[in-house]
């Protein structure tokens, strides 16, 4: 048989060659004498491909017993899939979904003997390592080994994120020469006043929240005790969490586990010496030796090639139908470029994002809906689009279950609030209930530069929107009611989505952010979980009986052949385009004054060395 498959990959090598060079003589050839021939040569192509593909199905190669699985982690998987509209016939790394779902699925496989775990990532966001953690560990309950295998957790600085993640497994182990990067949090802020002042740059800002803190770089020297405060908080929280699993993991006590950190960097034997590794060994060597405990029939595979060989999931039994929508990224009106070249693209925007919420509401088969929100914010309005979709979801009878990831903030949470519960990592940030409006000044900026201005106008008064000049009292009044009217109604949609009081809501927003641990106590979380715990909320809100299991039918569903090479726009604004704005004040936020309202809120900050 394993001969036949290596004639079958070869003969499947050379027609796919012979049919990619066709192809390109076919694509080559569009703008050339005869377009529609070559059009349909090039979808013959394609559907060649297809066909052949399936036919060598049966003759991919196996799992086989006594497979090792390798998590081999550069960085951290990311929240969502590349949605670039070109097709990627490279096989793509594994999405944080994706991964967890495959370690369940080979937790049950019988073939599968363990898996070893190379965390060699630098940043990740605290709740990222959190989900894989739970994972991980589920893994290893199911009666497999686990193993973690370094050559160092950190080139002798801090690794809290990668070492962390390895103490998931039963085992760790570390080079000779290399460290355990263990430290304490802390979090460095840059501040820019003096540096736009020199150039000439002057800011305005209007916001309202005292812990909106994102202008502050641009206005303030350091830390105000509000912000001071919160950040300060989120740290304890994620320090204390961080160091009870790795106590728990290590069997040692956090106190011992904080006194470590103090130190520094451990060298192996230290680290190996304290509890904090099992042994200390080459990479090469640990590999080795974990093959040789699973026997001669041992080989390691990928977990990628291993969920690839497997093929899709199937539920057993009855089941109910989740629709999985993604928001992840900066809250914009508009999408912009609708090609991703460079990745995942992060952008959240109705005109993108309200398709799926209304395909998912049309399609009787899906009876719940989980938005999985991985956005620090950004614009108001299209917030406040995204919101009176979502609310019309629940109106069509869909209960709506929000789930946070690394951080559902500002934007995000006023994406979250209509949902019927919202289920969040611990480490979750989120909150930041708050908005702020900056508007830079460029006139001394020019006169450095020798640029002179003049204009012409027709109103009473120079228009608002230029950066050549401050704001007129006049002006500045109207943007601090455009200002209030956004942060009146943001108090309101989370009270209404809350079933708590404006008044309750504002003693837990004024833009102050809170770990998702802390905004359960604070009544802005249900309850504390990751994406699976979600679908289970979502299933259990529709009656379903004890047990049920979830189909998860994810949006955007992906799209195949040439389909995928065009933005296909629908036959009206019903297929593609979000509902009429709401307007959250007489004028428009986003062009008064030159101001824009945002909710944002910058994560990068919070994530785990």
């Amino acid at each position: 048989m394993g001969s036949v498959r290596k004639v079958l990959s070869l003969v499947s090598l050379v027609a796919i060659a012979s049919l990619v060079i066709v192809g390109l003589v076919a694509l080559l050839s569009l703008v050339g004498d005869r377009p529609a021939t070559s059009a349909l040569v090039l979808a013959a192509v394609v559907v060649g491909a297809v066909v052949l593909a399936n036919l060598l199905k049966p003759f991919t190669p196996r799992i086989k017993k006594g497979t090792i699985l390798e998590l081999d982690l550069k960085e951290v998987p990311a929240e969502g899939s590349n949605t670039s509209k070109i097709p990627n016939f490279r096989s793509k790394p594994l999405t944080l979904g994706d991964t967890i779902e495959t370690l369940q699925r080979a937790a049950t496989d019988k073939r599968v003997a363990g898996l070893i775990l190379r965390p060699r990532f630098d940043l990740a966001p605290r709740a990222v390592i959190d989900e894989l953690r739970e994972a991980i560990v589920a893994f290893g309950a199911s009666g497999k080994f686990t193993i973690a295998i370094s050559d160092s957790y950190g080139e002798g600085g801090p690794a809290n994120g990668a070492y962390n993640l390895a103490t998931a497994c039963q085992t760790v182990t570390v080079q000779e020469t290399g460290f355990v990067g263990l430290s304490p949090l802390s979090v460095e802020g840059n501040f820019y006043p003096d540096v736009l002042a020199r150039l000439g740059i002057g800011i305005e800002v209007f916001g309202r929240g005292k812990y909106k803190s994102a202008p502050n770089r641009f206005t303030m020297k350091k830390f105000t005790p509000a912000d001071r405060e919160q950040m300060a908080r989120l740290l304890e929280s994620f320090w204390e969490r961080s160091t009870n699993q790795i106590a728990a993991a290590r069997k040692l006590s956090p106190k011992v586990v904080k006194a470590l950190a103090e130190k520094g960097p451990l060298l192996a034997p230290e680290a190996l010496a304290e509890g904090l590794v099992d042994r200390v060994v080459y990479v090469d060597q640990a590999i080795e030796d974990t093959k040789q405990q699973v026997g001669k029939k041992a080989n390691l595979l990928y977990l990628h090639l291993y969920k690839k060989r497997v093929g899709k999931a199937r539920v057993k039994g009855k089941s109910v139908s989740v629709a999985v929508i993604r928001a992840s990224g900066e809250i914009r009106r508009e999408a912009g470029m609708p090609i991703g070249l460079g990745g995942p693209t992060s952008i959240v925007a109705p005109d993108t994002l309200v398709p799926h919420i209304r395909a998912a509401v049309k399609d009787k088969n899906v009876k719940a809906i989980v938005l999985r929100i991985d956005s620090p914010g950004g614009s108001a309005l299209a917030s406040d689009t995204i919101w009176r979709e979502l609310v019309r979801a629940r109106e069509a009878g869909k209960p709506l279950v929000a789930s946070m990831a690394s951080v559902a903030a500002s934007g995000g949470y006023y994406i979250a609030a209509p949902a019927d519960k919202i289920v969040a990592s611990p480490a979750t940030v989120t909150g930041s209930i708050g908005v702020f409006g900056i508007r830079p000044l460029i006139a001394d900026a020019k006169k450095k530069l020798n640029i002179h201005t003049d204009e012409i106008h027709t109103g009473e008064e120079p228009p608002g929107f230029s950066l050549n000049r401050k704001l007129t009292a006049k002006q500045r009044k109207r943007i601090d009611e455009s200002i209030d009217a956004t942060y009146d109604t943001f108090l309101k949609r989370v009270a209404d989505g809350r079933n708590m009081s404006v008044d309750e809501v504002f003693e837990v927003a004024q833009g102050r952010v809170w770990t998702g641990a802390d905004a359960v106590d604070a009544g802005l979380v249900d309850e504390l979980g990751g994406l699976d715990r979600a679908v289970a909320v979502a299933v259990g809100l529709t009656g379903a009986k004890e047990g049920a299991k979830a189909k998860i039918k994810p949006f955007p569903k992906k799209a195949s052949g040439l389909s995928s090479l065009r933005r296909s726009k629908g036959d009206n604004s019903e297929d593609t385009a979000a509902a009429a704005s709401l307007r959250l004040s007489p004028a428009a936020l986003e062009g008064l004054s030159g101001v824009q309202a945002h909710l944002g809120f910058d994560p990068r900050t919070f994530w785990t060395r």
